[in-house]
């Protein structure tokens, strides 16, 4: 399975978002691009949350330009690998796959057989957990994202998230600031020296719960 390798980071101050935008020098990389857009991420997990405690998730997520009009949508499932960290740098494999308009319902009733339905039921036989799922928690995100790239041997280029995330259930809401940085290519090497920097420059701590797992620490 493809590997994700991102470090995330709570954000406390209000004002970090206009300050990153607005600084010119990050340790040699410039900004390719700037895209705004909003998510509606429906996570799953077993009666017990048993997903979460492993820090794997299972979702739908729907992405459009407009909240809560999304223009596509995509089921994913993300498993921990061994060790699950380097540094601060979390570290998972995943399957993603398109969902058409027509199959949410059964996605969402988890009918629908597609590859991230098959690794999610195969790693959940693996460990001898049982279904079913049912509903944890929905996060609505409303997403600056910035490709960075720095051009030298071996061109590395960065996604940094800025995300306003609002964290619902059926009885409790809760809104934060979050910053994803995620590796897309490139030198490894490079993309480690611009967390170090990005961490010293803005005051950011790693944070050592996935997305999900804060979520449900808040709620």
């Amino acid at each position: 399975m493809p590997q994700e390798r991102e470090s995330k980071y709570r954000v406390r101050d209000p004002s970090l978002f206009d300050r990153i935008l607005n600084t010119k020098d990050h340790a040699g990389y410039h900004v390719k691009c700037i895209r705004e857009y909003f998510i509606v991420d429906r996570y799953f997990d077993t009666a017990d949350k048993w997903l979460t405690s492993q820090g794997s998730v299972y979702r739908l997520r729907g992405i459009g330009y407009s909240p809560n009009s999304p223009k596509s949508y995509c089921g994913t499932f993300k498993e921990v690998v061994e060790g699950g960290r380097d540094g601060s740098v979390h570290i998972v494999e995943e399957v993603e796959h398109p969902v058409r308009d027509c199959d949410i319902s059964r996605f969402l009733g988890h009918s629908l057989y597609v590859p991230c339905r098959i690794a999610l039921c195969e790693f959940l036989y693996k460990h001898k957990v049982s279904l079913p799922l049912t509903d944890l928690i929905t996060i609505e995100n409303h997403r600056l994202s910035i490709d960075f790239l720095r051009v030298c041997h071996r061109n590395t280029s960065v996604e940094l998230s800025l995300d306003d995330v609002v964290y619902k259930t059926a009885s409790a809401s809760t809104q934060t600031k979050l910053i994803e940085a995620e590796f897309k290519e490139g030198d490894y090497g490079d993309y480690l020296r611009f967390l170090h920097d990005f961490e010293q420059r803005f005051g950011l701590t790693p944070c050592d719960q996935n997305k999900v797992q804060l979520g449900v620490s808040l709620l």
